[in-house]
């Protein structure tokens, strides 16, 4: 996921920090701020559901 380019430096970081906190683990990548979701090779779609509610709950404490 790349965020806007006029986001702040690190914005990545702290969504991905904003994650962790929500038992998800997000990747940064390179100089860009884009995150890397890094899922298991099996996953249910309760799974996939629980892990965008998660990632929501990161991005809205991070840009809210």
């Amino acid at each position: 996921v790349e965020l806007e380019p006029s986001v702040a430096p690190g914005a990545a970081t702290a969504v991905s920090q904003a994650s962790l906190d929500q038992d998800m683990l997000l990747l940064t990548t390179s100089a860009f701020e884009t995150l890397r979701f890094v899922p298991p090779l099996t996953i249910s779609s309760l799974e996939i559901d629980d892990a965008v509610h998660r990632f929501r709950r990161a991005m809205g404490s991070v840009f809210s």
